[in-house]
């Protein structure tokens, strides 16, 4: 499997699909995944949650409320149940059917493709045993190692990620200004570091680069936001829409 490498040397950000393309299909669904990754950008973003039986399963909430026709609690339920929902009709009818993937299958879809995985672990309010350790063995189980950064809020996830594997990626989520950033990423043992888009200044993106560290922002709206962030040299850039933001990142 050829490796990705996160920190990006050409200039132009690599594209991040959030939840795949969740302004044009069902975020964290199968069809967005897939779509994104057709629309030839380099990395697809989503997240993890854990069921009542184990599985790790692909949606942002700690709830199917918002984005499906149930109701409740993922952890209260099991994969079976989960899988009756339709995750697809409150976006769009014409997306009736479509379910809440479990991570087999983004997996086994990424393998299939030169994508590269952006997981991010969703551990609180509600915290999930062992999680990190799951997700970690089923990126080696894929041999999708070389190609995946793990991501969190719950930073504490992502060290235990690394006792799993030294050599996973891994990249704290921060929507705070951090003192001494650097410093807190040595201790962390992190690669790379992932703050919402108006966190950065240019400064601080060449710190993190003069210390080895890729820095990938999200969720960018306009092409303003984008283009400066794109001189001021961030690595990736996460979006809704990678459609709206795939002429800027066209070579000539």
């Amino acid at each position: 499997m050829t490796e990705f490498s996160f920190r990006n040397y050409t200039g132009i950000p690599y594209l991040i699909g959030h939840r795949g393309a969740l302004e044009l299909y069902p975020e964290n669904t199968l069809i967005s995944l897939k779509s994104a990754i057709e629309m030839g950008i380099e990395i697809i973003e989503f997240d993890v949650q854990m069921s009542r039986d184990g599985e790790l399963i692909i949606i942002h909430d700690d709830t199917v409320d918002r984005t499906t026709d149930g109701k409740g609690f993922v952890y209260e339920m099991t994969t079976e149940e989960i899988r009756l929902f339709d995750a697809g009709t409150k976006f769009s009818p014409s997306f009736a059917g479509e379910k809440i993937p479990i991570l087999d299958e983004v997996l086994k879809l990424s393998a299939s493709s030169n994508i590269a995985l952006n997981i991010e672990i969703k551990n609180g309010p509600v915290f999930y045993e062992n999680i990190a350790l799951k997700i970690v063995r089923k990126v080696l189980e894929f041999d999708l190692r070389d190609r995946t950064v793990i991501s969190s809020f719950d930073h504490e996830a992502l060290y235990d990620a690394k006792k799993v594997d030294s050599k996973i990626k891994t990249a704290p989520l921060s929507v705070n200004r951090m003192h001494r950033v650097c410093d807190y990423l040595r201790e962390l043992k992190a690669d790379g570091f992932h703050p919402r888009w108006n966190y950065l200044t240019e400064e601080l993106i060449s710190e993190l680069h003069d210390n080895g560290y890729f820095v990938n922002t999200w969720i960018v709206n306009e092409e303003s936001q984008f283009t400066k962030l794109a001189e001021w040299g961030v690595d990736a850039i996460g979006v809704n829409n990678p459609l709206k933001f795939k002429k800027l990142t066209e070579h000539d």
